[in-house]
């Protein structure tokens, strides 16, 4: 059975939070740090690639904010 939605990303506030310590948020909430990409203002790390999903019937998505600085963009079908 599948989930109803999956994390497709975690983005971190990078005016809240240096990297040192979004990482140790990654870790410590159990997801994926092996890459990190970097914009002006977020740290984002991708936990499944979109057409991964895509191909799951995954076509959907929203950007859930979870703690101050901290936001899921998860997908659903």
């Amino acid at each position: 059975m599948d989930k109803d939605y999956i994390v497709q990303s975690l983005i971190i506030d990078k005016n809240k939070f240096d990297l040192v310590d979004a990482l140790l948020y990654v870790l410590k909430n159990g997801k994926k740090s092996d890459k990190v990409d970097e914009t002006v203002n977020y740290y984002r790390f991708r936990q499944v690639e979109p057409l991964l999903l895509d191909k799951k019937g995954y076509h959907n998505y929203k950007t859930v904010g979870i703690d101050d600085g901290i936001k899921y963009i998860v997908a659903y079908k």
